[in-house]
């Protein structure tokens, strides 16, 4: 094979596998969903381009350069979308900025294909194809002065995305995103606009390869800082950052994703160090955590609840009664877990004070225990051999006593007692 069609095609099949692989992670997101269109495009251009190198007639190689074209005009379109949904200001993605972002294509598009855009001719030397750029044409001016536009609000976009986050992750998302998006722009503007001008048509068009910068960078936001991997639809990421209980959030792998305040202060481990581990290298009894989360991938639970330990901030482990809940998509698999802790030491205190002050009987204080761990009546049924109906009824006789009409004023009561 050729070597320019063989590094082509190369490109080709890293777009489409890190654009498969990116939608796999939520395919409800809009940035997946954009990201996986501007890695298509990408792969599309980098395709066409290993047939136009290697084409056996002169019809063929302009066939091949147009139908690429489709790649190399949307990629910078799907690729300010991308940067826009990213910065997570919703003024960028309303109609009006979506219409702006796409408007261009309409033009170039039909022009490419009716011809008169600005390849003059294509020729053939040493066996490869090659594009006769016309750089006198208005068209070529206006299409790189379009890409000059897309490519400095892409770098602003990430800088305000960078300056504008307060977490500490996405700041450092950010700046990988940045530095590899702006160093793939001079090869781009290389190969199409001083080659050209200076009468050097005999290099292979390269603008595909300059998009692996770019992608690489966002592989490696991905691998280091779980860039794209969190879903965003089941439970936003602020609501856990700002809850009160100790809290750490998982990928369908078991991999850490998010740390909130508390677990941060508990333990003193931020995010940063421990982002992507396995939980098992997190917790002192990972091992034993991670097999009931295997119980969960293959039963129709939503929850169940384990005892783990881990270091606090002074070096001493302490045992945590630990909720674990597993979140699935609308086909029923797995996309998360979210693990909930509580102080064995602490939450044992303020039950006993709970069931004097309420006057809860033992079998009562049972299925507060499981209520407050965010177990389902069929699961502490389950748990405690019990039939539902029983369980409903000792739920009721609970809310009366304490006078609360749902499990999350109950679980106020119970922080109301701890903070006394």
């Amino acid at each position: 094979m050729n070597l320019f069609a063989f590094l082509a095609v190369l490109a080709a099949l890293i777009y489409l596998e890190l654009a498969v692989h990116v939608l796999s992670f939520d395919f409800r997101s809009g940035r997946n969903r954009v990201f996986f269109l501007l890695s298509l495009s990408l792969f599309w251009y980098a395709f066409c381009q290993s047939f136009f190198v290697v084409a056996s007639t002169h019809d063929e190689a302009v066939f091949w350069h147009r139908a690429g074209a489709v790649g190399w005009v949307l990629a910078p379109m799907f690729s300010l979308h991308f940067l826009a949904l990213i910065t997570g200001n919703r003024k960028l993605t309303k109609p009006f900025p979506m219409i702006l972002y796409y408007l261009p294509a309409l033009i170039f598009l039909p022009k490419i294909f009716l011809g008169g855009f600005f390849m003059r001719d294509v020729f053939q030397s040493d066996g490869i194809w090659h594009v006769r750029v016309y750089s006198e044409s208005p068209w070529f001016w206006f299409y790189h002065f379009m890409l000059l536009v897309y490519n400095s609000l892409g770098v602003f976009f990430l800088i305000f995305w960078r300056m504008t986050t307060d977490r500490e992750r996405e700041k450092k998302q950010a700046g990988i995103v940045l530095w590899t998006f702006f160093l793939s722009i001079p090869a781009v503007y290389v190969c199409n606009i001083l080659l050209p001008m200076f009468g050097f048509h005999r290099l292979p068009a390269f603008g595909y390869l300059a998009g692996l910068v770019f992608v690489a960078g966002i592989a490696w936001a991905i691998r280091r800082y779980r860039f794209l991997t969190l879903p965003t639809t089941p439970i936003p990421g602020e609501i856990l950052m700002g809850l009160s209980d100790i809290i750490l959030m998982l990928d369908s792998q078991g991999r850490v994703l998010l740390a909130n305040r508390q677990f941060e202060e508990q333990t003193g481990i931020r995010l940063d160090k421990i982002a992507g581990l396995a939980v098992a290298k997190v917790l002192e009894d990972g091992e034993s955590l991670e097999k009931q989360m295997d119980q969960l991938r293959k039963a129709p639970n939503s929850s169940s609840e384990a005892q783990v330990r881990f270091r606090d901030h002074d070096n001493l482990i302490r045992s945590y009664n630990t909720s674990i809940s597993v979140l699935r998509n609308s086909a029923q698999a797995v996309i998360g877990f979210i693990l909930v802790f509580f102080d064995v030491q602490d939450s044992e205190k303020d039950l006993a004070e709970f069931s004097n002050q309420f006057d809860i009987s033992a079998r009562e204080l049972e299925i507060v225990r499981l209520l407050l761990q965010g177990c389902s009546n069929q699961v502490i049924a389950d748990r405690l051999f019990i039939s539902l109906y029983t369980v409903k009824t000792h739920v009721h006789r609970i809310y009366k006593k304490t006078g609360v009409r749902n499990k999350i004023e109950l679980a106020r009561i119970m922080k109301m007692l701890g903070n006394e």
